[in-house]
C-alpha cells in the first residue's frame, strides 16, 4: 500500500481510504497518535513524545466494519499472547525443569518470568503489524510542520490527491 502525506486536519476525498470505492458513505473523524520507535521502548513514559493529528476521511460499509473490528481483534490477540505465555509457565516449564541441573533450574525459571516484559513489547508490535495494520489506516510519522504520513491508504486516494510519499 502506498503512503499518503497530508497536513494535519486535512479532509480526504469522498472515496473509501481502504479499498478505493467511490462514493463511500461513512464519514469518520479520527484522531491519530504517533510515537517514535525509540519512545515506545520507554513504555507509558514514551507518551510524552507522542504527536497527534486528526483527519476526516471516508469508508465504505465493509471497510467501516473491519475498522470497528480492529481494536477488539487486537485486544483479543494480545490476551491470547499472554495466555500462551502463562500456558508455557504452567505446562512447559514443569516438563523442562526436572531435566536441568539444580543451579540451572532457578536461572531458567526466573529468566522465563523476567523475559515477560520484553515479550509484551514483541507481542504488542506483532499485534499492531499482523492484526491491526491491515484493517486500518495508520500513521507512520508526524513532522514538526504538521505533515503526516499515512500508511494503508488505497492508491486511488493517493492518486486523486497527488501527494504520495517520495
Amino acid at each position: 500500500m502506498p503512503e499518503l502525506v497530508v497536513r494535519d486536519n486535512a479532509t480526504l476525498p469522498t472515496r473509501c481510504v481502504k479499498c478505493g470505492m467511490a462514493d463511500a458513505r461513512e464519514a469518520l473523524l479520527e484522531d491519530f497518535r504517533y510515537r517514535p520507535l525509540w519512545a515506545r521502548l520507554l513504555g507509558r513514559l514514551g507518551a510524552i513524545f507522542d504527536r497527534k493529528a486528526s483527519f476526516c476521511f471516508w469508508l465504505c460499509k465493509p471497510c467501516d466494519a473491519k475498522w470497528k473490528y480492529a481494536t477488539p481483534a487486537s485486544i483479543v490477540t494480545f490476551l491470547l499472547g499472554i495466555a500462551a505465555w502463562l500456558a508455557g509457565a504452567r505446562y512447559v516449564l514443569p516438563w523442562v525443569l526436572p531435566f536441568l541441573p539444580d543451579a540451572l533450574t532457578w536461572v531458567v525459571g526466573i529468566g522465563y518470568f523476567v523475559a515477560f516484559v520484553p515479550w509484551l513489547y514483541v507481542l504488542d508490535f506483532m499485534v499492531d503489524v499482523l492484526v491491526k495494520e491491515p484493517l486500518v489506516v495508520s500513521v507512520r510519522g508526524i513532522d514538526k510542520n504538521g505533515m503526516v504520513t499515512l500508511h494503508g491508504v488505497h492508491p486511488s486516494v493517493v492518486a486523486e490527491l497527488g501527494t504520495g510519499a517520495p
